[in-house]
């Protein structure tokens, strides 16, 4: 065996799809001639790929893909966050299983705070406007 042989498969394939497409760990999806798909964005942040089959066509989120294919889900949540709330980078380490409820909710701490700097720093560049005059 060379050392090509022993090391794990960098993607695997995209249930459903077997043998037509695969997924990897960062997002990349790649059909069977090898080329990948170049992904667009839905219009709400999130990246898709249409995989086709049989004639049909499917919309599909490669944030979900890749929890699907790398993440192991053992309470069955429904839903994919992006831990960094960017919906463009869907690498496995920046996904996770949550409810729906977590993933509407997650970030709005840190939004609220940032938010207020920038009330807190508008508030100061007026005062320091007035004072300068």
């Amino acid at each position: 065996m060379n050392e090509k042989e022993l090391k794990p498969c960098p993607f695997k394939p995209i249930p459903n799809f077997e043998g037509i497409y695969w997924i990897t760990k960062s997002g990349n999806v790649i059909n069977a001639d090898g080329m990948a798909l170049k992904p667009y964005d839905n219009g709400y942040g999130y990246l898709m790929v249409d995989l086709k089959r049989n004639g049909k066509r499917k919309h599909a989120r490669i944030h979900r893909l890749v929890a699907e294919a790398f993440i192991p889900n053992p309470y069955n949540l429904p839903e994919v966050n992006h831990k960094d709330e960017n919906k463009h980078n869907n690498s496995f380490k920046n996904l996770e299983w949550c409810t729906s409820s977590y993933n509407k909710t997650y970030g709005t701490g840190r939004i609220k705070r940032s938010l207020r700097m920038k009330e807190v720093w508008a508030s100061r560049r007026a005062d320091n406007g007035k004072n300068e005059n």
